[in-house]
């Protein structure tokens, strides 16, 4: 079998010739794999000429030297970057047999959710290469749920094992919803990178792997250790091989957006004049929250901030104030903590000489306005002048829970807003420079998962309020 091996998906059950059958079918399949997948890369290869360089009288000694320039500097956008988009060779919107008893048929009402439903981003967080750039991947990038979400469609390639059909029948009302990808999916270990000939390299870039323990050397993902490495990046030309059978494509690099900006709809938000809770306690909707999100990283955005220190941020707004610019922490005390950061000793109110009545109506009237005030008295105060940022012991925020090794734990509001490092470090930097809460280890994770969901959600992927802690 020799490298076929790597193409095995294994976890045979069932009586032994059942196993029999199933590896049988494993080997067939590991056997055809690397064919298809070099037959898949020159293809993709030759989509990436016509799409990038125009060959019309070009000579083949031409075109080398201005591939070999273009792999120099990527100038074409052929390395794949956080929010590439990938499909599968093997999903489908059709039915699927699991059974003779039982199928899955999608509820599509569109044809363009279909063809959404087919695709899925590359989620990378590890190797900004430039301030303000998105994460370029690499070939272990392969991570079910944290780099690669299932696709919310159907499989061509039959389930083969018993304890796949019993997940797809024990959540058939969910397949029906979402398709049975989900419970299929099983990823090979690496990309498979298309090879290239006279010793040319592929660049290599940060990679984030899980380990069992580094003690503290290495990032904190969700609790897990971690540890960094230099694996080669992955291209317009890569494959990811399902061990349940399909390839995983790149349609894009991702690299065609300016550091993973997403247009949407920024003239828009809400406010609720509240408490979070006791008296006059309420909150807003999650529609309304994802609204205020996106206000607030198009505004950020627009003045230079990061996607990273944007959701960094957005992960502790939402642990202080659920999204909302309105809420109060004790309703009847204006010198109580307020707003999206829950400013404390009526800092904000002071700010702009408000009283609590104009907020509150303002939060009714007028919450572009309001949410306007208040990201621009957050960036305000943390100019060095203001003596807000980083003043407090940030150490004694630290050592509760550090962010990763290599994070500046002493950076200033200004290196904050064009950090690349990961949003949950940023998360965890905001707190400690910023908020300064007595928050315990569970409710900084809190603020970590937020600032994850969020980064997700700006990557172009599906979340829901359930996704958040």
């Amino acid at each position: 079998m020799a490298d076929e091996k790597k193409y095995l998906e294994g976890n045979y059950d069932g009586e032994p010739v059942q196993q029999a059958v199933q590896m049988a079918a494993d080997v067939v399949r590991a056997n055809k794999a690397q064919k298809e997948i070099r037959e898949t890369q020159k293809r993709a290869y030759e989509i990436f000429e016509d799409e990038c360089i125009d060959l019309k009288g070009i000579t083949s000694e031409e075109f080398e030297r201005k591939m070999e320039s273009v792999d120099k500097n990527d100038s074409l956008h052929q390395y794949l970057v956080d929010g590439a988009l990938l499909t599968c060779t093997m999903a489908t919107l059709d039915d699927f047999e699991v059974d003779s008893e039982t199928s899955v048929k999608l509820e599509i009402e569109t044809l363009e959710e279909g063809e959404k439903r087919r695709q899925t981003f590359l989620s990378v967080m590890e190797n900004a290469m430039y301030i303000g750039e998105s994460c370029y991947a690499t070939l272990k990038d392969t991570i079910i749920y944290r780099n690669i979400f299932p696709f919310r469609c159907n499989c061509r390639h039959k389930a083969d094992r018993k304890s796949e059909i019993e997940r797809i029948k024990n959540n058939i009302a969910d397949c029906r919803e979402n398709g049975v990808c989900q419970y299929l999916i099983c990823l090979n270990e690496e990309w498979d990178n298309m090879l290239l000939n006279d010793g040319k390299t592929y660049q290599r870039h940060r990679n984030i792997k899980a380990v069992d323990s580094v003690s503290g050397a290495g990032w904190l993902i969700g609790g897990i250790d971690t540890e960094i490495e230099d694996v080669e990046g992955i291209t317009r030309t890569s494959v990811l091989f399902c061990k349940h059978g399909g390839l995983i494509v790149p349609l894009t690099s991702g690299q065609d957006s300016v550091a993973g900006k997403i247009i949407l709809n920024s003239d828009t938000a809400y406010a609720l004049a509240c408490t979070s809770d006791g008296e006059h306690s309420g909150s807003l909707t999650w529609e309304q929250k994802k609204t205020n999100a996106e206000y607030i990283y198009n505004y950020l955005f627009e003045k230079n901030w990061s996607k990273e220190a944007i959701c960094g941020l957005l992960g502790n707004v939402y642990r202080e104030s659920k999204m909302n610019p309105g809420v109060w922490h004790n309703w009847n005390n204006p010198n109580s903590a307020y707003g999206i950061v829950q400013w404390t000793d009526g800092a904000f109110l002071k700010h702009y000489k408000y009283t609590k009545e104009d907020v509150d109506r303002m939060a009714l009237e007028d919450p572009v306005k309001l949410l306007n005030n208040q990201l621009d008295c957050l960036i305000e105060m943390m100019k060095p002048e203001y003596r807000v940022w980083g003043t407090g012991n940030r150490q004694k925020q630290y050592d509760k829970y550090p962010p990763s090794e290599g994070v500046n734990l002493e950076m200033t509001g200004k290196e904050y807003t064009t950090s690349s490092d990961a949003p949950e470090d940023l998360a965890l930097v905001f707190q400690a420079s910023f908020e300064r809460s007595g928050d315990g280890v569970k409710e900084l994770q809190e603020r970590i998962d937020a600032a994850a969901e969020w980064y997700r959600y700006f990557s172009g992927e599906d979340v829901c309020e359930t996704d958040f802690p």
